[in-house]
């Protein structure tokens, strides 16, 4: 097996690429398996930096190619299908629509998402500034929903996640300004989807990278609960008592606490667990969609 046939069989999918691990989702529900690969020898010819990839049905996989400006496919012997045209800055993180039929990509330095057509790979939309309103900056991680096909993007320099319809035409909702707090991110980087199966309401779960937490959301953007994060400072203004009170809850409470450090990759498990990359460590940790610990490596 080459070592991009082994995509197919993964339920959550990791790339340690080049520079720092970005962990990605196969719809894949026969393993839980996590496959981490450098840069195969034999794609050296057209692919420099990989920023990014999107496993599809038959061991196909969407690659993002941030050298050379393009979105590749390539087949599930490392033969490349198709290209689209060398127009982005930074291709970055992307998502396959619900149907397979088009890939979503955020386009970093240029301030954008697109989505292309497969297999051709051809523009299809983008989305548009609109006067008066705050556009994208530096989207970061990129999830669709199954259930209705919207798309979700880390707008990490506005410190924010939006939500937009399929056709990147309206912006439905924005979650988040800048801050530590309930409501608040801080350069939010990967994005999964937990949960929305029969009735059960989707869940966003927004790696909130330099506030060092996970962070859920509901599926209108609506704040759930946080796992991880930390305070390295105590509220001002606190008198001894208070500041000791202050001090020995907060031990307690981190006693058996998931503790992230800039966390960046995040994916679901066939198992409905999370998996979660640290940008600095290379750490992996395996999460109960609570918070629990599942495992790290």
């Amino acid at each position: 097996m080459s070592h991009f046939g082994s995509l197919a069989f993964a339920a959550a999918t990791a790339i340690a690429a080049w520079q720092s691990p970005r962990v990605h989702r196969a719809p894949n529900p026969h393993a839980e398996l996590v496959v981490v690969l450098e840069q195969p020898r034999h794609l050296g010819g057209f692919l420099g930096n990989s920023g990014s990839v999107a496993p599809l049905p038959g061991g196909r996989f969407c690659v993002s190619d941030t050298s050379s400006g393009r979105v590749l496919l390539i087949g599930s012997d490392g033969t490349r299908l198709a290209s689209s045209p060398a127009m982005f800055e930074a291709p970055a993180a992307l998502a396959l629509s619900p149907s397979c039929d088009s890939v979503y990509l955020a386009d970093a330095t240029g301030h954008a998402l697109h989505r292309l057509s497969l297999p051709d790979l051809s523009p299809i939309c983008s989305t548009r500034p609109v006067e008066g309103a705050r556009g994208l900056c530096y989207p970061a991680g990129l999830a669709v929903s199954p259930r209705d096909g919207r798309v979700f993007v880390s707008d990490k320099g506005n410190h924010r996640v939006v939500c937009y319809d399929a056709a990147l035409s309206v912006e439905l909702f924005s979650h988040g300004r800048c801050g530590g707090g309930e409501g608040e991110l801080n350069s939010p980087s990967g994005l999964a989807l937990l949960g929305g199966g029969g009735a059960e309401e989707e869940r966003l779960v927004v790696a909130d990278t330099d506030n060092h937490r996970l962070v859920l959301l509901g599926s209108e953007g609506g704040f759930v609960r946080s796992i991880g994060g930390r305070s390295d400072a105590p509220p001002p203004g606190l008198s001894e008592p208070e500041f000791l009170e202050w001090l020995s809850s907060r031990g307690a409470a981190q006693s058996g606490a998931v503790r992230l450090t800039e966390p960046s990759g995040v994916a679901v498990t066939a198992a409905g667990r999370l998996l979660v990359s640290e940008r600095a460590s290379g750490v992996w940790h395996l999460l109960a969609p609570d918070g629990g610990r599942g495992g790290a490596g």
